[in-house]
C-alpha cells in the first residue's frame, strides 16, 4: 500500500538561456532566504499573471530522489516531479495552478509522483497567501508565506514550506525514506513570471 509522505506547492521548484534569470536563481541558490518575508502587503496586483517554478531548494538536508550517488538540495535536479508546476493568477481572486506530490511505498522505498492542475480561488493578506480549492468533493485551504521581488528586471514569486507545514504531509511519521525526503525541514520554492 502506498502512503503518503509528502505533498508539495500550494496542494502539498531549470536551467535556461537567459543569463540573468540564471543570476537570480543562482542568488537564491545561495541566499534562500536573505532579504526575504519583508513586512509589506502584498497585493492581488502584484500577483496578477504567469509563474513558472524555476527552482525548489530543500532548506535544510540535501536529498536523494533518484537514488543515485549524489544527494543535493536541488530537488529539481533529483527528481522530475514538480518540473511543470505554476500558478496563473487574475485579479479576481481566481488561480489555476500545476502542482504534484511524491509518494512513497513504505515497504520497498518506491517513489511515485502525482500531479494534477486545479482550478482554486486565492487571497493575499500581507505576505500570507492562502489557496481555496476543491478536490474529490472535499474543500481544502493552504496558507503559504510568500515573497514578490525583482530582479534585473524580472519578477519572481518566492514559495516556503515549512517543517511545521511539511510534517502535516507525513502520513507514517516513523517512516525513513531512503531519499532523505524524511528529513527535510523546509522547503523553498522560486517561481519566474512569464
Amino acid at each position: 500500500m502506498k502512503k503518503k509522505l509528502l505533498l508539495l506547492g500550494m496542494l502539498a521548484p531549470l536551467l535556461v538561456a537567459c543569463s540573468s534569470e540564471d543570476a537570480a536563481v543562482e542568488e537564491f541558490s545561495n541566499e534562500v532566504t536573505e532579504g526575504l518575508h519583508q513586512s509589506y502587503d502584498i497585493q492581488s496586483e502584484d500577483l496578477v499573471g504567469t509563474w513558472k517554478l524555476v527552482s525548489m531548494k530543500s532548506k535544510d538536508v540535501p536529498v536523494n530522489l533518484d537514488l543515485n550517488e549524489t544527494e543535493s538540495n536541488d530537488i529539481l535536479a533529483e527528481t522530475d516531479c514538480f518540473k511543470d508546476m505554476y500558478f496563473t493568477f487574475d485579479i479576481d481572486g481566481r488561480v489555476i495552478t500545476q502542482q504534484a506530490r511524491l509518494y512513497f511505498e513504505t515497504q520497498s522505498g518506491a517513489m511515485a509522483c502525482d500531479a494534477g492542475t486545479y482550478n482554486a480561488l486565492y487571497r493575499v493578506n500581507g505576505n500570507i497567501l492562502t489557496v481555496d480549492f476543491n478536490v474529490k468533493g472535499g474543500s481544502f485551504s493552504e496558507t503559504r508565506t510568500i515573497d514578490v521581488y525583482e530582479v534585473n528586471n524580472e519578477e519572481f514569486l518566492q514559495v516556503d514550506l515549512t517543517y511545521a507545514e511539511a510534517v502535516g504531509y507525513i502520513s507514517k511519521p516513523d517512516f525513513v525514506s531512503p531519499t532523505g525526503a524524511t528529513s527535510v525541514r523546509a522547503i523553498s520554492m522560486l517561481y519566474k513570471k512569464d
